[in-house]
């Protein structure tokens, strides 16, 4: 999302193929698992040379992303790299997209490999095919607006079916670890997990004024099932080609939140975009409207440091 790193992966002028036959699909499947159990047996240097070397090849062949963070290789890949800081973030950016791939059919990225030298962390993915949906809402016609409401509705209720086995810690990354959450600006620098709702709720509002607090009390008093969430559901993080989600990209929030924040995340975004907030997303999502309405006035009175 604009508010982190620009992680999408596109494909310009790619195809996608949804009709490839069974037996390629699982020999591709194979092959994939295979190279990925070898590859990171490999010492780390030969793995960080090759990753210089595919860095070099992909900026040639490709140009620079529009993120300095990220970079479209050959053979299908994409590589993020950062300072060596960044090799927790993405570990649970790797362990999120595997838990993916475990538990649901969306299509995501793969990880391949988390790769951390006391120059570098890089994390690289496979590639998945499409153009941000952003790009493409004015053009699309009504039918495919249906279709993109469909996808979005069936990957995300996979998504929340996702079991937290991980950490006694309710509100958490992937792993158990800390979130990761441009909504809450604190989340960037300290380690914030909660062990239940009442504790995320009293962390949102502990700077809030006693009026604004007892305006959100009451929607707070409410239980709310702790599920997976991307937490970026931004329209250039989900690729689509022809009116179908082709991929869904930039995992680097998800972790277990409460059911409403995939909601008001999505609001909180994008919030002028009508198309894409009254025609996709208030359709994924059929309540989650008074929380929207609190979330809204905790984001807007939310201090940004």
């Amino acid at each position: 999302m604009d508010g982190g790193t620009d992680t999408h992966y596109t494909t310009a002028g790619s195809s996608y193929h949804k009709n490839f036959p069974i037996s390629i699909i699982a020999q591709a499947v194979i092959f994939l698992s295979t190279f990925r159990r070898i590859w990171t047996t490999l010492p780390c240097f030969v793995r960080a040379t090759a990753y210089e070397k595919l860095l070099s090849i992909g900026t040639y062949l490709y140009g620079p992303s529009l993120s300095p963070t990220v970079q479209r290789l050959p053979l299908g890949l994409y590589l993020q790299k950062a300072p060596p800081h960044g090799a927790p973030q993405y570990r649970a950016e790797a362990h999120a997209l595997s838990m993916v791939e475990k538990f649901t059919q969306i299509p995501a990225p793969k990880p391949i490999d988390v790769l951390e030298t006391p120059n570098a962390s890089s994390l690289l993915m496979t590639q998945v095919p499409g153009s941000p949906i952003g790009q493409l809402l004015d053009a699309i016609t009504d039918k495919q607006v249906e279709n993109v409401v469909f996808d979005l509705k069936r990957y995300i209720a996979q998504m929340r079916a996702i079991p937290n086995q991980v950490s006694k810690f309710q509100i958490c990354n992937s792993t158990g670890g800390k979130i990761l959450d441009w909504r809450i600006p604190d989340s960037q620098s300290g380690e914030l997990r909660f062990e239940t709702e009442v504790d995320f709720h009293n962390f949102l509002t502990r700077k809030m004024t006693g009026d604004t607090r007892r305006r959100a009390a009451k929607l707070h008093a409410v239980s709310h099932a702790i599920v997976f969430t991307h937490g970026d559901l931004y329209p250039r993080n989900i690729l689509a080609e022809n009116g179908k989600i082709t991929g869904i990209v930039d995992w680097e929030n998800a972790g277990f939140f409460l059911g409403y924040w995939e909601y008001t995340k999505m609001h909180y975004t994008v919030r002028h975009v009508i198309r894409w907030l009254a025609d996709v997303v208030d359709q994924v999502f059929e309540g989650y409207r008074n929380e929207l309405r609190v979330e809204n006035m905790l984001s807007d009175l939310a201090s940004p440091f």
